[in-house]
This record gives structure tokens, C-alpha cells and sequence, in this order.
């Protein structure tokens, strides 16, 4: 990260007239896809601003291989905890594993370009919004992101977050054990990452959106975007985050710090380590309420 961040801040030195400082905050934003940004994208030339979206595309996808890469190499385990249990191994070779991902981002690359496009974006936009959100990492081509293209655009990003927040491998495996797309989606679904996932963003939506002045009242697609934005940890808006209440900031605060699935693109602490921190508190309040001589399942 140290070095991409380098030669990626010479662009914006060079050609955007930024700082040398500035520059490299710049690019170290987007190979780390974490979306702080100190450029005026309404002065910058549009090469600029495909940039800073190529570079979080690279930053996510980087993300995703090398994490994959070593969790495979430290052993059974890790793999054992790549297929949920499963114990037949789904890749013999690291080099397949890997291939399989970046297949996989790729087609969710295409996947999102297309829907933009279909939704009215402009190649230009398409191409970018999708970048910046298959990779959750929020540097949005317009200063008022994504409220200021068509509002119908709005679903089809939110979607391509969620995506990005989604264990990349799962795609390959749901389609590799499932029979069909249909059985594929089946598998998809059951996925214990990504039913948490749900339950977060159905909870978050009925909090932003519905008409409780604490928390937004933002109306149901705007609530579903915040939600998703929060959740993936992508930063995209389509309404201004200042106009928020209080009370729906900290709340967007915290989905951020819990952030998406392991083996995906997003930030935060990951879904999988509180569903797992809520299974070992159940089983310790479980524990104490029988004799300690009772030895219970999933218990040490």
C-alpha cells in the first residue's frame, strides 16, 4: 500500500496541482478504499476523477486477493472457516482460488457498469460510481455524490455496495454447489454473513427512513441508500450527511464500525466477528445456568 500510494500520488502532483502531502493522502485514500478526499472534483479533469476511482477499484480488489492469499496459505483452518464448515476443499490451488476472485469481481464489475448505464448514466458515470462501489470505497464523481444524479440511479448503486460487502468467494461457491442460478441464489442466501447483512439493512432502512425525526425520516429509498452506504462502509449519500440529525449520524457511525462481510471489500469490524461474539454470549449465559460438571455442545 505504502509504494502503490506513492506512484499513484503522482498524477494528482503532476496534473491536479495538489500539494505533495495532499497528493499522497489522495491516493493512499483510494488504494486503502477508505474515501476521504481532498480534491475539488468539480475543478479536477475528468482524468482525475477516473483515477481516483480506478485506484479504489485496484485498492478493493488487492484487498480482497491478498486476504484470501494468506488466509489460504496459514492452513486447514483458515480454509475450513472460507467454507463455513464445509470440508470439502473448494480450491486444490491457491492460484485457482484467487483466479476465481478476480473473475468474480470482475463480473460484478461489468454487472454494475450495466445497470448504471441502463439507469441513465453516462458511460463516464457508470464507470466510476461502479469503481468506487463495487470496491466501498465512496469517491463519487459529483460534489453532492450520489444525490446529484438521477434518483433512479440510486437503487442500482445501492445494490452494487451491497455487492462489495458480500464475501466474494460466496459467489463462486453458491454457484459452484447450487444448481442453476436459482440454486445458486438458494445457497447464496443462506449464507450466516450475509442473512446478518439483511437483517442490518432492513433494520437500518425502517430507522433512517421511517418518519422518526431522531433518526432521518429520510423516506424508504433514501433510508435503503443510507443504510446500505453505512453498512458497506462506502460513504455515498443522496441526502447531505449535515442535514442529518444527531441521532442518525451516530447510528450510521456505528453500522460503519461494524461494517460488511469477511472476504469482502468493506471496512469496519466485519459481521462475522459479532454474530460470532453474540454465539459465544449465548453460550456463556447458557453455561451458567446449568451445573459445571454439564458439558454442553460447542463449548470448551
Amino acid at each position: 500500500f505504502f509504494a502503490a500510494s506513492l506512484v499513484g500520488a503522482l498524477p494528482f502532483y503532476l496534473i491536479g496541482n495538489m500539494t505533495g502531502i495532499d497528493s499522497w493522502f489522495e491516493s493512499m485514500s483510494g488504494f486503502t478504499t477508505t474515501g476521504f478526499s481532498l480534491m475539488d472534483v468539480t475543478t479536477s479533469p475528468r482524468n482525475l476523477v477516473f483515477l481516483r476511482a480506478l485506484l479504489q477499484w485496484l485498492g478493493g480488489m488487492g484487498f480482497v486477493v491478498i486476504t484470501v492469499s494468506l488466509l489460504i496459505v496459514s492452513g486447514r483452518s483458515a480454509v475450513t472457516f472460507l467454507k463455513d464448515g464445509v470440508e470439502e476443499q473448494v480450491f486444490p490451488r491457491i492460484k485457482t482460488h484467487v483466479r476465481a476472485v478476480l473473475a468474480t469481481y470482475s463480473i460484478l464489475t461489468a454487472l454494475g457498469v450495466v445497470m448504471l448505464t441502463v439507469a441513465g448514466l453516462s458511460p463516464f458515470n457508470a464507470v466510476c460510481y461502479t469503481f468506487s462501489g463495487i470496491s466501498t470505497g465512496g469517491f463519487a464523481a459529483h460534489p453532492g455524490s450520489v444525490g446529484d444524479l438521477p434518483r433512479v440511479a440510486a437503487l442500482p448503486v445501492a445494490i452494487i455496495m451491497i455487492m462489495g460487502a458480500t464475501p466474494l468467494i460466496i459467489y463462486y461457491r453458491s454457484w459452484r454447489t447450487g444448481r442453476g442460478v436459482r440454486g445458486a441464489i438458494t445457497a447464496l442466501l443462506r449464507d450466516r454473513q450475509l442473512i446478518a447483512l439483511g437483517i442490518a439493512l432492513a433494520v437500518l432502512t425502517v430507522v433512517f427512513g421511517a418518519g422518526i425525526s431522531a433518526f432521518g425520516g429520510v423516506g424508504l429509498l433514501n433510508g435503503l441508500f443510507t443504510a446500505a452506504s453505512a453498512q458497506t462502509t462506502t460513504g455515498y449519500y443522496t441526502v447531505d450527511p449535515a442535514a442529518l440529525p444527531p441521532g442518525a449520524l451516530v447510528i450510521a457511525v456505528l453500522s460503519m464500525f461494524i461494517g460488511g462481510s469477511m472476504g469482502s471489500t468493506a471496512g469496519g469490524v466485519k459481521l462475522f466477528r459479532l454474530t460470532e461474539l453474540l454465539k459465544g454470549l449465548n453460550q456463556f449465559i447458557i453455561s451458567q445456568l446449568y451445573p459445571k460438571e454439564l458439558v454442553l455442545p460447542g463449548t470448551p
